[in-house]
């Protein structure tokens, strides 16, 4: 007698061989199954409950988890390059050094996963949640990631080099080294954050908020910084070198003995901020507010200053 498929329970062997011939494990109940070093590449587990399986080191590249529940899942090691994960839980997972390239991320949820060197370059998606997630060392080169939530989470030299992130949400992230170089990254809400050394050189971000941020010798030369907000900002001995901060607000920021040179502050907002030993050489500052602006010992050689109450000695 022919035995019904459907009734038999399935284990890592069976889920391989039914992956092999092309059958779909959508809807399927695997929860705290091991699956680890296995081949399922193209697998369909869309809307299936996977929370804490063991996929370490399997390759699960253009596998669909769409709608799916890998909630404290185990990817370290994964290859899930061009796999979905559209409106996928990946809450708490462990997804250490897994390969995310080119993966489809809309909605999907990454909140306080542990993404350590995990490589997400040119992953596409909207509305990313990775709320709290541990992302130090992770690559999101030419990633694009419309309103992607990077909230309270750890970038400790994590790069988003040449990645498309506007509108995303950065509020109390941190982490030092980190890599922002050639990224857009307007109108992000940013306040808060802490990236020291952090290198934003040639960002776009009008539009950006960096409120109450710690950005102590970040390098943001050559930038586009048209509206953005930096009040109560730390950019000690930060690089604004040929940035355009045109009516940018560093109200009360802390710019002691950063490099202002060649930059255009056309009609920004300087008032109180402490500007002891900054170099404002050659930049355009017509029309600039400095009231009560701290500026013993800056440099002001070459500077426009006119319409502001400052003077080029």
């Amino acid at each position: 007698m022919a035995i019904d498929e459907g009734l038999i329970d399935l284990t890592p062997q069976t889920v391989k061989e039914k992956v092999a011939r092309g059958e779909s494990l959508a809807g399927e109940d695997l929860s705290t199954m091991n699956l680890s070093g296995l081949s399922l590449i193209s697998a369909d587990f869309s809307g299936a409950i996977l929370n804490k399986v063991n996929f370490s080191n399997s390759d699960l590249s253009k596998a669909n988890f769409n709608d799916a529940n890998l909630a404290q899942a185990i990817l370290t090691k994964a290859r899930c390059n061009d796999a979905s994960f559209i409106n996928t839980d990946l809450s708490q997972l462990d997804a250490s050094e897994a390969n995310f390239e080119r993966a489809k991320l809309d909605g999907a949820d990454f909140s306080k996963a542990n993404l350590e060197r995990a490589v997400f370059s040119h992953a596409q998606g909207a509305q990313a949640n990775f709320n709290e997630a541990n992302l130090s060392q992770a690559n999101f080169s030419q990633a694009v990631l419309e309103a992607a939530d990077f909230t309270a989470t750890g970038l400790n030299q994590a790069r988003f080099e040449n990645s498309e992130l506007l509108e995303a949400r950065f509020a109390g992230a941190s982490g030092e080294g980190l890599s922002m170089k050639g990224a857009t990254l307007t109108n992000i809400r940013a306040d808060g954050c802490s990236f020291p050394k952090g290198v934003f050189v040639q960002i776009k971000a009008d539009g950006a908020v960096f409120e109450f941020a710690n950005l102590e010798a970040a390098d943001f030369s050559y930038a586009s910084l048209q509206k953005s907000i930096f009040m109560e900002a730390n950019l000690k001995q930060a690089t604004l070198y040929a940035a355009d901060c045109t009516t940018a607000n560093l109200s009360s920021a802390n710019l002691v003995s950063a490099n202002l040179s060649a930059a255009n502050f056309f009609k920004a907002n300087f008032e109180r901020a402490n500007m002891v030993s900054a170099d404002l050489g050659k930049s355009n500052c017509f029309e600039a507010e400095f009231l009560e602006a701290i500026t013993a010992g800056a440099n002001l050689s070459g500077a426009i200053l006119d319409g502001s109450k400052l003077k080029n000695k």
